[in-house]
């Protein structure tokens, strides 16, 4: 062990400091505004990115879902003509709510209306179609 002297007390008991900032401190301190170290060039192109960065409203993000073309090509005529009730229903909620919750709003619906045909289907078989061995 080495013997320290009074000078280096303070330092790091005589040992070398290790490094713990890493090998991308610089490259860190280069692009982050907070570290210093941005030139005039970097301000200029920072505050261009920025202003890039704001999106205006026909920037909006294509629901590829609602594109006519991808919905034709994807989906047959058949099955396009028993989705089109819930189609318009999801439409005019989606003008009211989230894209989300129009497609929850939707499944919700449809499984809903499954449902209650399920229980009319066995609320008549159970009136109406009873098993009795006298009527054989």
């Amino acid at each position: 062990m080495p013997v320290q002297s009074a000078t280096s007390a303070n330092n790091a008991f005589g040992f070398k400091v290790l490094n713990l900032q890493g090998p991308y401190y610089g490259f860190v301190r280069r692009s982050d505004p907070k570290w210093g170290g941005f030139e005039e060039a970097d301000r200029v192109y920072r505050s261009r990115w920025l202003k890039d960065q704001v999106l205006a409203s026909k920037d909006a993000k294509l629901d590829i879902t609602t594109h006519p073309g991808y919905y034709k090509a994807r989906v047959n005529i058949i099955r396009r003509v028993f989705r089109t009730p819930m189609d318009l229903f999801e439409r005019g909620v989606a003008t009211v709510t989230t894209p989300k919750m129009a497609t929850f709003y939707r499944t919700l619906a449809s499984y809903s209306f499954r449902l209650l045909a399920l229980s009319w289907v066995v609320t008549y078989s159970t009136m109406y179609s009873t098993t009795d061995w006298t009527r054989v």
